[in-house]
This record gives structure tokens, C-alpha cells and sequence, in this order.
């Protein structure tokens, strides 16, 4: 997948998650079946897929610790397979913004100290280790970190 249909992919989803915000508290019922009416978030899926020229994707909305709604969209690849929930899509570098957004909400919450060496969440033994910090991992910064003999 080339770099401007991550971005394209990525952008959505963030649009999206603007659109579900406006839904509320997720609390629409569907009639009858006790289960939330998201017809909206699929038109406006199916919508954002044929402008895009997106194959497939998979959705998930999650509120607090609870899933809401799982779905997938379209085909996961050339054979016409479709994408369902479970499909594996491969995000490649995305997972390194990814990472640090959670690392950074930790922190954020006092769970994690970003100039704290990483010893004190990774049990690390390999010599430097004591010198590196959680914040130095997340700059990526080749040249704050050793030659690391593991």
C-alpha cells in the first residue's frame, strides 16, 4: 500500500471518528433488536470507499471498554475474499505513530515516565540500557543510542 492511500486511509478514519462523535453517546437503538442502528456510519463508509477508491477496510468503534460495532467493508484482497472484522491489514510504519500515542496517553497519565530509563518498564539486560530513556525510544534518535550488545 503506497503512502498517499495510508494517508487517504488514515484521514478517513479520522473524519469518521468526527461523524461518530456527533452520533451521540452510541445509544440509538435499532427497532426492536436492542442493538445500535449505525446505517449512517455504513453509508458514510460505502460513501468515503467509492470516492477513495478504497477496496476494503474494517471498522471497529469501541466506547470506553466496550466494543459498539465491528463491520468489515469491501474485499481484502485480489481474490475477492471479503474484509470482515478479523481481517489483518498491514499498517507498517503507522504502528510507530501508533505506539507513541499510546505511550504519550500513559504518560499523560502518570503511568509513564518519558525521561525514565526503559529498564524501569522493560527488564532489559544488555549494556546501556541504564542510558536510554522512553523518550529517547520515541525520537528514534540513532545517535543517542550505543552500539547495544544484547
Amino acid at each position: 500500500m503506497n503512502i498517499r492511500k495510508v494517508a487517504i486511509i488514515v484521514g478517513s478514519l479520522l473524519i469518521l471518528s468526527l461523524f461518530i462523535s456527533t452520533l451521540g453517546d452510541g445509544s440509538s437503538k435499532a427497532e426492536g433488536n436492542g442493538e445500535s442502528d449505525f446505517s449512517e456510519v455504513d453509508a458514510y463508509i460505502a460513501r468515503e470507499m467509492e470516492r477513495q477508491n478504497l477496496p476494503g477496510l474494517a471498522l471497529g468503534i469501541v466506547q470506553g471498554d466496550r466494543i459498539l460495532y465491528l463491520k468489515g467493508y469491501g474485499q481484502a484482497d485480489s481474490s475477492g475474499r471479503p474484509v470482515t472484522p478479523e481481517t489483518p491489514f498491514g499498517i507498517g510504519s503507522i504502528g510507530k505513530s501508533i505506539t507513541a500515542m499510546a505511550v504519550l496517553q500513559l504518560a499523560e497519565e502518570g503511568k509513564l515516565d518519558l525521561d525514565a530509563p526503559i529498564q524501569r518498564y522493560i527488564p532489559a539486560k544488555f549494556k546501556g540500557a541504564q542510558f536510554i530513556t522512553v523518550r529517547q525510544l520515541l525520537n528514534q534518535k540513532k545517535r543517542v543510542l550505543p552500539n547495544l550488545d544484547f
